[in-house]
């Protein structure tokens, strides 16, 4: 079995290798002139129902707090339920006081920035000319409909100023930030190669290495992980690098009941 998964693997990453430098020459790009969008009726109705009147009544402090009006106009019942899941982890786990007017945030592997709404109205909510730049390695990935993951962000951050999407490996940008986000970063082999990059970009250690060089002092790297074992290997690399971190734990959202257990930990930079 493991020789299998062994040449299943090795079979997946070839065709990741051809697909990913053919995607990334051509560069294709088409411009979106709308997102779909679904009515909200009934968001919460995959929860317990004692849990449903709780989910929606947060739903409803979000929506007024940071002004989801738009962002509720233009997204399926999923993508605002994801935007609705960020917000409530930036308000639980990320350290509000440090976030100051001027000051540049990172979010590292953007894919479409379908979560992009989220990350612009919290931050704008608390320090108005914050800038954001979200970096994203596989940007013309391509769906089904011949749009990329490059169209589809850079349609939703037309209207919003001081944000930035950049295609590109983050191991290779230099520029410094003040706060950096990384949702789900791929740690070991399998969920990459099924995402569709190639082995060569699994470099798990040197991405946190590179974090924390590119982050400000007094600044912070807020990672979540989406399986248990990735979240323990982060863990251990923190560990080795010697920097300090906050172990906030399991997180479980308020909106949607996720098939993947998610973790959250917060590196401080003295």
């Amino acid at each position: 079995m493991k020789l299998l998964n062994k040449l299943k693997l090795f079979r997946e990453n070839l065709k990741n290798i051809i697909d990913f430098n053919l995607r990334n020459t051509l560069k294709l790009k088409r411009k979106v002139t709308h997102l779909k969008n679904e009515q909200k009726q009934g968001l919460f109705a995959s929860l317990p129902q004692e849990t449903q009147a709780l989910a929606e009544d947060k739903e409803q402090i979000f929506y007024n707090k940071y002004n989801l009006e738009h962002l509720k106009n233009n997204s399926s019942k999923l993508e605002y339920i994801e935007n609705l899941t960020v917000l409530e982890i930036l308000e639980n786990y990320f350290p509000q006081t440090k976030i100051k007017q001027d000051e540049h945030i990172l979010d590292v592997g953007a894919k479409n920035w379908h979560y992009i709404e989220a990350l612009y109205n919290f931050f704008k909510n608390k320090a108005p000319s914050v800038s954001i730049s979200g970096i994203e390695i596989d940007a013309y990935r391509m769906y089904i409909n011949f749009h990329t993951r490059y169209d589809y962000a850079m349609h939703r951050i037309n209207h919003m100023p001081n944000v930035h999407y950049i295609v590109g490996d983050v191991l290779e940008h230099k520029d410094k930030y003040d706060n950096i986000l990384v949702f789900y970063p791929f740690v070991t082999p399998e969920p990459l190669v099924r995402w569709g990059l190639p082995l060569s970009k699994l470099k798990p250690e040197q991405l946190i290495k590179h974090l924390y060089d590119i982050v400000n002092p007094n600044g912070s790297i807020l990672i979540v992980n989406q399986f248990e074992n990735e979240y323990l290997l982060i863990k251990i690399i923190l560990d080795n690098l010697g920097h300090e971190y906050k172990d906030f734990g399991e997180y479980t959202s308020s909106f949607i009941h996720n098939k993947n257990r998610r973790f959250v930990l917060l590196v401080n930079k003295a």
